[in-house]
């Protein structure tokens, strides 16, 4: 069974943005990334028989879910943000 795990945001670039050159700015930098990275849902996809399935991690409830289809999926990312 393979497994991938994403963050449901926009692809990563390969550079990353300029760091503060002051201790304060870089402490505000790593606690924004801190608290604004933990809040994101984890979905994994993986192939069993063939078929795609999908697994989400909410992080801010602490709940795992399963979902047959991409669909599914969708249907409970958008009730999770509205």
């Amino acid at each position: 069974m393979q497994s991938t795990f994403s963050s449901l945001q926009a692809p990563a670039t390969t550079s990353t943005p300029p760091r503060p050159k002051n201790p304060l700015g870089q402490l505000a930098t790593a606690l924004l990334n801190f608290f604004t990275a933990a809040q994101d849902p984890k979905v994994a996809s993986y192939q069993v028989d063939g078929q795609t399935l999908y697994s989400a991690y909410d992080p801010m409830t602490g709940t795992r879910m399963d979902y047959a289809s991409e669909a599914e999926m969708r249907i409970w990312l958008e009730q999770r943000y509205n």
